[in-house]
């Protein structure tokens, strides 16, 4: 099971599909569904099929989701339902493996997807080096996302770390220097701000020499790269209204603006805006968005005819107002139970309590970030889930440390001489 769960969440980030006149199917799929069928045969002599509380917080949104999806049509429906369908599976396979794992699965489990965060990343690299792209390394599809929640991952094993604490800062460091050179803006974002949380020790004087190792690294490369590629990734940062001065006689003869990524999210509002006013109570349907783009605008460039890249705004856009009532709802119940559970009395969450405030930053900071800036698709249902669940998995997490806390207390007092 543990091994099933591993090779499920690094599928994740596999840029291998298979296109089919209704769904697009992906390893991801084929492995959850054989995961969950492993997990009800291999636990039902076990435990009794309990469904998790956070799932309960999960099924409004995605059920109001799907029935926004078939107002459109019955294949489009019937594609999300399905796709909500393998996520739900997913979702409780990862809640049952948390609940009959034990300290050391849970650790074989998080090695092992560190390793394979970090061998997708390696190929990610070496691909687009091979095919001389030396900066921006996001042709590749699904594979980017590696550079979205490596950051996460790698900032818990620093936040806990008892030993080798210099060898995993200089890991950071790196990281940061290959998230520069991936012009994944996002993660520069996401970088920044766990810099700031894991060294600042409650102030910004402990991270100032990460951020200026950043600020330094950016200055250099691009006046390295010919293309000064990454110097425009940084202006669409910090100056993006420079970068989309455009019109639509522009965009008729061919001209394009400097950033066409922020050239997209200023035509995905205006026309958000619009479709939102004509129908802002239930929306205009699950990818409805997408479809009216393409019939009203498809003479436009491609690049500005993709999908919303804010998921809170494509679901007020598609799912309207009932929808984004219950996403938000869905967030804000999460963090506010998460935060009590991190913040309990258990006997064996010292660290976890000692840690609570950056432990909730290092969780919930990279998945708003990346559900902010990323358009929907498998991984933000994915994360919107993860939200869901994350109380129940900070208390599972948690009850192993007792579990396992009680049980040294216990071989101590036996051995204890009388």
């Amino acid at each position: 099971m543990t091994i099933l769960l591993i090779i499920s969440v690094v599928s994740l980030f596999s840029n291998i599909e298979l296109i089919t006149p209704l769904v697009v199917l992906r390893p991801f799929d084929l492995l959850v569904g054989i995961l969950f069928f492993y997990t009800i045969l291999r636990l039902r002599s076990h435990t009794t099929f309990i469904i998790p509380k956070g799932l309960y917080l999960f099924f409004p949104f995605i059920i109001w989701h799907v029935l926004s999806a078939f107002t459109l049509d019955m294949n489009n429906g019937i594609r999300e339902l399905l796709q909500s369908v393998v996520i739900v599976m997913f979702g409780y396979a990862l809640y049952k493996f948390l609940v009959v794992a034990n300290e050391y699965d849970i650790k074989i489990f998080y090695k092992y997807v560190v390793y394979g965060f970090i061998v997708i990343c390696l190929y990610t690299i070496i691909w687009h080096v091979i095919n001389g792209y030396y900066v921006g390394w996001k042709r590749l599809g699904d594979t980017k996302y590696v550079f979205t929640f490596l950051p996460m991952i790698m900032g818990f094993v620093i936040l806990f770390a008892k030993k080798r604490y210099g060898f995993l800062i200089s890991l950071w460091i790196i990281l940061g220097i290959i998230l520069l050179l991936s012009g994944e803006r996002k993660s520069w974002l996401i970088y920044i701000v766990l810099s700031l949380t894991i060294f600042s020790k409650n102030n910004v004087r402990g991270a100032l020499p990460f951020i200026m190792i950043t600020a330094l690294v950016i200055m250099t490369a691009s006046l390295y790269f010919a293309d000064n590629y990454l110097m425009k990734k940084f202006n669409s940062i910090v100056s993006p209204s420079e970068t989309v001065e455009f019109t639509v006689d522009d965009i008729r003869h061919g001209n394009v603006p400097e950033s066409m990524s922020n050239a997209q999210r200023v035509f995905a509002v205006g026309v958000g805006l619009e479709l939102f006013r004509s129908s802002p109570i239930i929306g205009v349907g699950t990818n409805g968005y997408a479809r009216i783009v393409k019939e009203e605008y498809g003479h436009f460039p491609r690049f500005l005819t993709i999908g919303i890249h804010n998921e809170f705004f494509r679901v007020i856009v598609e799912n309207g107002a009932i929808g984004l009532i219950l996403f938000v709802l869905l967030w804000v119940y999460s963090v506010k139970r998460s935060s009590k559970v991190l913040s309990g009395n258990l006997i064996g969450n010292s660290k976890f309590r000692k840690h609570r405030k950056r432990v909730m930053v290092l969780v919930f900071s990279p998945l708003l970030i990346s559900i902010f800036f990323e358009a929907s698709g498998s991984q933000a249902m994915i994360i919107i889930l993860v939200v869901s669940l994350m109380p129940e998995i900070f208390r599972l997490l948690m009850l192993h440390t007792v579990s396992n806390t009680h049980l040294y207390r216990t071989q101590q007092s036996q051995t204890r001489p009388c």
